[in-house]
């Protein structure tokens, strides 16, 4: 019988492995590449995590940064930056190495990215999934911390200055504060992506 997927033989452990494989990518570079689980026919969408696979080395390892449920996959032109979609239409763009990436939220109307591409310049990602949409990105400054990962004042300030929604304390949320709309106020400049 037929197994779709990639085909890999150990000869040195005298074996093969019939890996199904749903995202693909090669750097440009051709010393490494990324590559998540068959996309198609996976009932739980939940355990298909980012594998980086090294050539030359012959050695794979697991990227836990951007999660268990990639969809899709793409690397900058320089090697530096890997992004992924996920199932619930969540993308994240971090460095090659794995280290903790930025996440973009807000894929219009959910679902899944299915494919995502880095423009030449490194300044944008588009992404495209259910519902027949393309939705392009800034790509965020990435020699900065991820938003996300900021000290919690720090994130709160840069919060207010981006939308109308406020932090304000609530006792009875896990991390004792909830996000609550105001009055936006504007900007005094325009926010640096």
């Amino acid at each position: 019988m037929f197994s779709p997927g990639i085909r890999l033989a150990k000869l040195t452990e005298g074996r093969r492995e019939h890996p199904r494989v749903g995202a693909l990518v090669l750097s440009h570079g051709g010393q490494f590449g990324f590559v998540t689980a068959n996309v198609r026919g996976s009932e739980g969408r939940g355990d298909m995590p980012l594998t980086r696979i090294e050539f030359e080395r012959g050695t794979s390892s697991h990227v836990s940064t951007h999660g268990n449920a990639v969809s899709a996959v793409a690397i900058d032109a320089h090697d530096r930056w890997v992004a992924t979609g996920s199932f619930d239409g969540t993308i994240r763009i971090g460095p090659v190495s794995g280290g903790d990436p930025h996440v973009l939220l807000g894929q219009e109307g959910g679902g899944a990215i299915y494919s995502l591409a880095f423009s030449p310049d490194g300044r944008w990602i588009a992404a495209s999934g259910e519902g027949f949409r393309l939705t392009v990105w800034p790509v965020p400054d990435l020699s900065k911390r991820p938003f996300h990962r900021r000290p919690l004042d720090s994130l709160l300030k840069t919060l207010k200055t981006f939308t109308n929604l406020g932090a304000v304390p609530d006792s009875a949320a896990p991390n004792g504060y909830k996000l609550e709309p105001g009055v936006f106020p504007g900007w005094a400049s325009p926010p640096e992506w």
